[in-house]
């Protein structure tokens, strides 16, 4: 009987939790609880539940305030055991809900195939840099206060069967232990279901309230992967390519100690391309992290800031022959090479260390008639008309060839070379 007792007591104490904690036992709240109102100066934003605390009531009202920003007062209010009822606590929301959020349009609650009694999503939202919704935490909350509901019931019909084996034991002690013994597993039962959630509220009420999950929007990304016909000096829209320039110098950051120089012309007269790389939706200068700058097959091409150098041989990716740097606060990747050779014509050791205006190999980007690239949909625009020698050694400049393999040209027919700058801020703000 004492361990019963203790298991009583220990009950009461983890299923009454206002009984010693909580603020509006005090004021004599009937059965312990209270009603939790979430308000708001819009007519169509409101929640309520019920609430053994003020504090619960707080941070239910935080959590519903993370989907709808308008709720940003609440209020608790109890009947008494005499009948009287009236609040007995309010104030303000307190929530760190970060950027602002604004019901989502392209996000829609989820329909059940089986209704959960008392269940009811929250509107999806969206900020500028991500979406989100608390439909998985108000499902979990929702499956566990059903289950709690369940639970009881089936510890009370438990509770109700020891009592009567015990009844009709006549005396028999080893059916009054089997009986002791249901009860208590009835009773501790309800403890462990009831007493976690009760015990993770004292420790931290926010343990209780499951955070919106929120996924970050991926913005189209101009890369190092390359589409579609490239190196035409044709093609784009000028005045949309020139206001993304003015607009990146303006307001741009570049990070680099050195202004990015023309790939194609060591005194930096050179300009890039407008026709593929720039050609955002709207030309946001902030998206643009690569260039293309046609030229003439074999022409030197320049190193855009002082940097260590590695080359990279093209077995068959879209960028081809490539060259990286890093420096200069910044790092980039050069594709389209035809080869890794300096202005003397012999092979750039990798790892160099070179400058500013250096030659750091050639203008490739031509594959040679009679190259079969992938039929694939992405590879289908690339066709090799170029007759002549291939360039197929990157390791010398090879000055009577005029054409490459595919693998080494790349995703590209016509003669230029591609910059993706990778780190040392905007491009555009850092091209010279």
């Amino acid at each position: 009987m004492k361990r019963l007792f203790a298991i009583f007591l220990l009950s009461f104490v983890l299923l009454s939790p206002t009984a010693l904690f909580a603020v509006d036992v005090d004021d004599g709240c009937l059965n312990d609880t209270a009603t939790c109102e979430c308000l708001s100066l819009e007519e169509d934003a409101y929640e309520a539940t019920t609430v053994r605390s003020v504090p619960e009531c707080q941070t239910f009202c935080a959590t519903q305030a993370v989907s709808k920003p308008s709720l940003s007062a609440y209020e608790v209010t109890c009947t008494s055991p005499d009948g009287d009822f009236g609040a007995i606590a309010n104030g303000s929301v307190s929530t760190d809900s970060g950027p602002e959020k604004t019901p989502s349009k392209a996000l829609q609650s989820p329909t059940l195939a089986i209704e959960i009694p008392g269940l009811v999503f929250s509107d999806p939202y969206e900020t500028d840099g991500s979406t989100g919704s608390n439909f998985i935490g108000e499902y979990i909350s929702a499956i566990y206060k059903w289950l709690l509901g369940v639970a009881a019931i089936i510890a009370t019909i438990m509770l109700m069967v020891a009592g009567l084996q015990w009844a009709v034991a006549r005396g028999n002690q080893s059916v009054i232990d089997q009986a002791k013994e249901r009860i208590g597993k009835a009773i501790m039962g309800i403890v462990l279901l009831f007493g976690a959630y009760t015990i993770a509220f004292f420790i931290d009420p926010a343990l209780t309230a499951f955070e919106s999950l929120e996924i970050a929007k991926v913005d189209p990304i101009l890369q190092k992967s390359i589409q579609g016909e490239e190196g035409q000096s044709g093609g784009g829209n000028a005045a949309g390519c020139e206001e993304a320039v003015t607009l990146a110098r303006a307001n741009g950051t570049c990070d680099m100690s050195q202004k990015i120089l023309s790939v194609i012309d060591a005194s930096g007269a050179s300009s890039y391309s407008c026709n593929y790389h720039l050609r955002d939706a709207d030309y946001d200068y902030t998206k643009i992290n690569s260039l293309d700058y046609p030229g003439t097959f074999g022409n030197p091409i320049y190193a855009p800031f002082s940097g260590n150098i590695t080359y990279t041989k093209g077995v068959g990716g879209k960028c081809g022959n490539s060259a990286s740097i890093t420096g200069s606060g910044g790092s980039a990747t050069l594709c389209h090479l035809k080869d890794f050779t300096g202005a003397d014509g012999s092979l750039i050791p990798q790892n160099k260390r070179v400058e500013r205006g250096d030659v750091i190999g050639h203008i490739g980007g031509t594959c040679c008639s009679g190259e079969q690239p992938p039929t694939s949909d992405e590879w289908s625009k690339i066709v090799c008309t170029t007759s002549g020698n291939p360039c197929s050694n990157p390791s010398i400049n090879n000055i009577d060839c005029s054409c490459q393999p595919w693998k080494q040209s790349g995703h590209t027919t016509g003669a230029h070379v591609h910059l993706t700058l990778y780190s040392g801020g905007d491009l555009l703000a850092c091209h010279e």
